[in-house]
C-alpha cells in the first residue's frame, strides 16, 4: 500500500484491506490498520504539516509486557511478522504509540489488543498431522455437522472454499476437491 490511502476515508480503507485480504495468497501476516479519519481537516502549521507519521510498537505474551517478543518503527500499512517470531498457538497482546518526525508522540493505549496466533493447513478440520485434507476430513465434518462432533479446530480450517462459514457447501467444495479434482482449499 502506499500514501494515496492516507486520505481515504475509513469505510474505503476497511474495503481495500478485505480486497487485500482475499487476493493476497497464503502465508503468515499481520495487518495493521490505520484509520486517518481521526486525522481529518487538521492541518498543523509548518514544519508540522509535512512530518511523517509513524508507530512504535510492541509484542508481548504476557498483558503487562513482562518480555517483549518484538519491538520496533512501523509506518501505518502492516507490521509483517515472520514465523520465527511468533509460537502456533500462544496469545499475543500488543500495544502502540503514534509518532512523527516532528518529535511528538502518544502514550500506549491503556489496555493492548489481543490477537490468538493458530497455524492450520486449510481443510484439515481433524488437527491430524497431515499436510493435505484427506477421507478423515470429511467424515469430521460430517460428524460435525450432522452428529454435533466436536468443531474443526480452529474453525477457520474448515471453511474451506473461503466464505468464513463452515457448512454445507465446504464438506461439497472438499468432497469435489479430493475426488472431482476441483480447486483447492480457500480458507480466509
Amino acid at each position: 500500500w502506499d500514501d494515496a490511502l492516507r486520505a481515504e476515508p475509513a469505510a474505503k480503507a476497511t474495503d481495500l484491506a478485505i480486497d487485500w485480504l482475499h487476493h493476497r495468497g497464503s502465508g503468515r501476516f499481520f495487518l495493521f490498520l490505520h484509520f486517518w479519519d481521526v486525522h481529518y481537516d487538521y492541518a498543523p502549521p509548518p514544519p508540522y504539516d509535512v512530518a511523517p507519521e509513524y508507530f512504535y510498537v510492541q509484542l508481548s505474551t504476557h498483558p503487562q509486557f513482562y518480555t517483549i517478543t518484538f519491538a520496533g518503527f512501523v509506518f501505518a500499512d502492516s507490521l509483517p511478522l515472520t514465523a520465527e517470531q511468533v509460537t502456533n498457538g500462544n496469545r499475543y497482546y500488543w500495544r502502540v504509540k503514534g509518532l512523527d518526525s516532528a518529535s511528538h508522540s502518544s502514550d500506549y493505549q491503556t489496555t493492548p489488543f489481543s490477537f490468538l496466533y493458530q497455524s492450520f493447513v486449510c481443510g484439515n478440520v481433524d488437527g491430524s498431522p497431515s499436510s493435505q485434507p484427506d477421507i478423515a476430513d470429511v467424515t469430521f465434518l460430517v460428524a460435525y455437522m450432522f452428529k454435533n462432533g466436536p468443531a474443526p479446530n480452529p474453525e477457520a480450517a474448515g471453511s474451506v472454499n473461503c466464505d468464513e462459514a463452515v457448512d454445507i457447501s465446504d464438506l461439497t467444495y472438499l468432497v469435489n476437491f479430493m475426488f472431482k479434482n476441483g480447486p483447492p482449499p480457500c480458507c480466509n
